[in-house]
């Protein structure tokens, strides 16, 4: 019977440690694209531009499912080249971050039009990095997934503190059960 006990709570508490561990880990991960997104973000304000040429452009319609069933969202492929230098270059970044960027449904002729194929388009390129390029120079969702990160590692750090609590209750079980 003690014994029984003993494993119920034992393996209550890793399942606990584990989901920790979950939040904990996408709260961290959230945070760090985030704020790795910010960072680029920020050095781009300082890139060069130069006129550069959409060689390939569609709109995409992503479908994803969450909690709360599918969501859709739209979003630019766009391929486009431009030179630097006398030297040519090819890419198909949207913004100068790892989030691609979503389009609402009532700007999509807005954006299919300014980035139509054959279009003449202002590319922002690094110069010490002529290859890393993009057409635009925000950031989306940055601040979004900043929060989600924060509120993931929140509830992980709560976590931690009542994990530590039941973990010394335990402890004090087992010993005082051996005397």
């Amino acid at each position: 019977m003690f014994n029984d006990t003993i494993m119920t709570l034992l393996l209550f508490l890793l399942g606990i440690g584990f989901i920790l561990l979950f939040f904990g880990g996408g709260g961290g991960y959230a945070l760090f694209l985030a704020l790795s997104d910010k960072k680029k973000t920020a050095a781009s304000k300082n890139w060069r531009s130069v006129p550069g040429k959409i060689v390939s452009s569609d709109i995409q319609e992503v479908t994803h499912r969450d909690s709360d069933g599918y969501r859709s969202y739209l979003r630019l492929n766009a391929e486009y080249e431009y030179t630097v230098d006398g030297t040519p270059y090819l890419n198909n970044k949207h913004t100068p971050g790892r989030i691609p960027k979503s389009i609402p449904y009532r700007k999509v002729a807005e954006v299919a039009n300014r980035f139509a194929v054959n279009a003449i388009v202002p590319i922002y390129y690094n110069p010490s990095n002529p290859w890393e390029s993009c057409l635009e120079r925000e950031a989306p969702l940055s601040n979004l997934t900043m929060i989600i990160g924060i509120v993931l590692l929140s509830i992980a750090a709560c976590g931690v503190c009542a994990f530590g609590t039941m973990l010394v209750h335990f402890i004090q079980t087992m010993i005082t059960a051996q005397y």
